[in-house]
């Protein structure tokens, strides 16, 4: 109800403010509010429920959840932006956005492994709110010089917005993972999966929604040339109420400290090699 209260599944132009619009966006917004109180209501007088409201009072858990939706706001914010940006913005062909997030997926290949190698080794608390800024402010960069730049330092201005989006997510996912119980892990792997999609649902939504707000309502009508400037200034707006997410995001992730599960036992109690082997050898 969420993705389809975003859609524009209505009579007349594709807007938000027309009369049309009016009539269809704000019924199915309030039906997904409805919903999601029922859900709730529901869920918390089974005596088996699917969703276990009762785990949402662990900060740790709720808060980890939040980060990851930011998280997930801003990539699929990301993956709607950068098409319309070098499609409409550059008036290049399809093939190019490629070019502009082939590094990203590259560098994806192995930073994922030395943050969660850094997350192991060190528990750098920092790391999470600290990766999180680093990807608002690569949004922030590209709003500031996308329309001055050239077409060919796209992928160097979205540098920021790759290293920390390939450095967070493992991170993250181990946080939440460890912020409940062991008999919960399954609990907790699907709600990060639940958010994982309500952070791209509401992305790909506000992303998109910001953008046609941006625009003036014959840009259609107009040259390819023309055009491109105000998709671009649709562009960086969009950008910059990805930044404000992330923002939240970071926030949220540099207040919660994440519990310590599965250190090692303190030197004061780790037993000699013999009594752990039980001293028969």
């Amino acid at each position: 109800v969420l993705i389809l209260s975003g859609s524009h599944l209505h009579g007349g132009e594709e807007s938000y403010v027309s009369s049309d619009a009016i009539n269809y966006h704000i019924p199915m917004h309030a039906l997904f509010i409805v919903l999601v109180v029922a859900f709730i209501f529901v869920e918390r007088r089974m005596s088996n429920p699917i969703v276990d409201i009762q785990h949402f009072k662990t900060k740790a858990f709720s808060l980890a959840l939040g980060s990851n939706v930011a998280y997930h706001f801003s990539m699929l914010a990301t993956m709607t932006l950068i098409p319309v940006l070098v499609e409409e913005g550059f008036g290049k062909d399809p093939i190019f956005v490629t070019f502009v997030l082939l590094p990203s997926q590259l560098l994806g290949l192995f930073m994922p492994m030395v943050a969660g190698w850094v997350y192991d080794r060190y528990r750098p608390r920092l790391l999470r709110p600290g990766t999180m800024i680093l990807i608002a402010a690569g949004f922030l960069i590209l709003s500031i010089f996308a329309i001055q730049a050239p077409f060919w330092a796209l992928p160097l201005l979205m540098f920021p917005i790759a290293v920390g989006t390939n450095m967070f997510n493992p991170v993250n996912n181990a946080t939440v993972m460890n912020s409940l119980p062991l008999e919960h892990r399954g609990a907790a792997s699907g709600m990060m999966e639940t958010t994982r999609e309500l952070g791209h649902a509401f992305g790909a939504t506000a992303a998109a929604s910001v953008l046609a707000l941006a625009l003036p309502a014959g840009v259609a009508l107009l040259s390819d040339s023309s055009a491109s400037v105000y998709y671009k200034e649709g562009f960086q707006l969009a950008s910059l109420m990805v930044v404000f997410v992330l923002a939240a995001g970071a926030a949220i992730a540099y207040f919660h400290k994440a519990p310590v599960l599965g250190g090692s036992p303190p030197r004061s109690q780790a037993a000699s090699p013999s009594v752990q082997a039980g001293g028969d050898d």
